[in-house]
């Protein structure tokens, strides 16, 4: 995940230089702060990602035990 971040980032700094314009200083400044964001945004995409298979499998664990003993 934090290569992916590195690379986004890295994608994000890049394109900004190109379009905008700037340094070599410029590129590691927009590219921290590309890699902070896009990590944080990993990380809420995890959390919520993991949230929603938690109450999958207890909503799929309520309907098994639901139909064994319904029948």
């Amino acid at each position: 995940m934090e290569i992916l971040a590195l690379v986004i980032g890295f994608i994000i700094a890049l394109v900004f230089v190109k379009n905008i314009g700037g340094g070599f200083i410029t590129f590691f400044v927009v590219w921290t702060i590309a890699i902070m964001l896009s990590g944080i945004v990993m990380a809420l995409f995890g959390l919520f990602f993991g949230g929603f298979l938690f109450v999958a499998v207890i909503v799929a664990f309520i309907w098994v035990v639901k139909k064994i003993i319904v029948g």
